[in-house]
């Protein structure tokens, strides 16, 4: 099972890997965000929902 939001630490930096929850439930893609700029985005276009993934975004997003 993969985790629907996570912090990921890697060679290019720390990032905010998502499930794209605009694919759901046909295909599941992971997304990795590596700035405040790309996390928003994806809010903004609803890769992000449900009000609990949206307060660990915005949580992670601090981190970041």
């Amino acid at each position: 099972m993969t985790n629907t939001i996570d912090w990921a630490d890697g060679p290019d930096g720390p990032a905010v890997v998502i499930v794209d929850q605009t694919l759901l439930p046909h295909s599941e893609e992971l997304v990795r965000l590596g700035s405040v700029a790309e996390l928003v985005a994806a809010i903004q276009r609803l890769a992000v929902r449900v009000a609990a993934a949206l307060g660990v975004a915005g949580a992670l997003a601090v981190a970041l």
